[in-house]
Formats: structure tokens, sequence, C-alpha cells
């Protein structure tokens, strides 16, 4: 596990620089950030909001297993976020 990656779950919203603070490097010469959005429809209904549930322990493990893994395959990422 890296000590250096940033992994979070929040009930509140969350902050795309607080992401781009915690890995922003010298060392690094890009920083590749994904922001995705909801439509207002789907199969032709309105969405009016997005619920999800998670148990935080094993949702944390599980993405701690996706950066270690990225990091073995990209060992020049000096940071997962």
């Amino acid at each position: 596990m890296a000590a250096d990656n940033f992994l979070k779950l929040s009930h509140d919203l969350l902050s795309v620089d607080e992401a781009y603070q915690s890995v922003v490097t010298p060392s690094a010469g890009g920083i590749s950030t994904f922001v995705g959005t909801t439509r207002d429809t789907f199969e032709g209904k309105t969405v009016v909001r997005l619920e999800y549930e998670a148990y935080e322990e094993m949702a944390l493990n599980e993405m701690q297993k996706l950066c270690d893994k990225v990091s073995l395959q990209s060992a020049h990422l000096p940071f997962v976020c």
C-alpha cells in the first residue's frame, strides 16, 4: 500500500481540487482526472437523485487493491488517487 495514495469516501460533495492537491508534484508532468455527471433522464424517466451505499471498510480496501494494481502496472506514477 502506497502511503501517498489518496482514497476517500464521503457523504458530502467531493472536491476535484482536493484530489488534485493530493497528487500534484513537480516530478509529474501531468495529472489526469475524470469528472462524471448524471443525465437528467434515463430510459425516458426523469432522474431526481442518485443513492449509493457501501460497507466503507470493504470499499476502501477494494479501492486500495485497485491503486496497488495500477501502481504495479505503472511504476512511473508517483501517486494514485
